[in-house]
């Protein structure tokens, strides 16, 4: 079990309220909130954790992040607590950048 997935899950929000100053709508923070708890949406739809993630913080221009960012804040959202990032790795992408 990893005791680490809320705070991990809590970096990513933390990370999209940085990136977004605070500017996302209540429909742009439903969108994400949605995905990111939606159980088996194919990874090509329109409501999948990647596609909204991109058009919430790439393509809105809200956030105007680079597409790490915007990886490593999918990765910290992942619904399923053990496919999130660990902190080493979390590590690993912040020293990279």
């Amino acid at each position: 079990m990893d005791f680490y997935a809320a705070d991990i899950w809590a970096l990513g929000i933390l990370i999209t309220e940085i990136v977004t100053a605070g500017c996302l709508s209540n429909g742009q923070l439903g969108m994400l909130s949605k995905a990111a708890r939606a159980d088996e949406v194919p990874t090509d739809s329109r409501y999948s954790l990647r596609n909204v993630t991109r058009e919430v913080l790439l393509e809105s221009g809200v956030g105007k992040c680079p597409p790490w960012v915007a990886d490593l804040i999918e990765k910290c959202l992942q619904k399923k607590p053990s496919n999130r990032l660990k902190i080493g790795e979390i590590q690993d992408i912040l020293k990279k950048h």
